[in-house]
């Protein structure tokens, strides 16, 4: 008798453990901090893609000339920014009212800039860029970027 009680024990505590190892099923609750995918992941890119001017490609969502503003929306998706070129003038500093309409967290990074804002679910955050004294910077989430979630502040020419 007291055997089996042990043997119950020790089967308890492991069907315990493991439930909590396991997968619970949820659907994705929104905090995903890491890309659903990586560059050898099953799950191409299925947006128009371009290539930057880095030769990165990115998920091409728009072009938008902001030579004549001072701030701009720019959406952050899932796998894409909108717009992703962004068109100003050799040292144009510009106000960018991000927000995330997807589904995961996402970032907005410019290398050289000193920029690495996060931005959950619905979030909204305030950055302030400037354009380089000719070509283009790309900006990109750190989490996504292999996704194609890429852009670019292009100067005009």
């Amino acid at each position: 008798m007291a055997r089996n009680i042990r043997l119950l024990s020790v089967l308890t505590a492991f069907l315990l453990l493991f439930a909590a190892c396991g997968d619970n099923g949820d659907a994705d609750d929104g905090n995903d901090t890491e890309p659903e995918a990586t560059e050898d992941s099953p799950f191409p890119i299925t947006e128009e893609t371009m290539n930057l001017t880095d030769g990165s490609e990115a998920n091409f969502h728009e072009e938008d000339d902001v030579s004549d503003l001072e701030e701009l929306e720019l959406e952050l998706d899932d796998n894409y920014f909108e717009p992703t070129i962004i068109i100003g003038t050799a040292g144009q500093e510009l106000t960018l009212n991000l927000f995330n309409e997807g589904g995961n967290i996402h970032n907005f990074s410019v290398t050289g800039q000193d920029i690495s804002q996060d931005l959950r679910e619905g979030g909204r955050e305030v950055v302030e860029v400037t354009f380089p004294e000719s070509g283009a910077v790309t900006f990109f989430c750190q989490y996504h970027a292999e996704l194609g979630m890429r852009g670019e502040l292009r100067v005009a020419s």
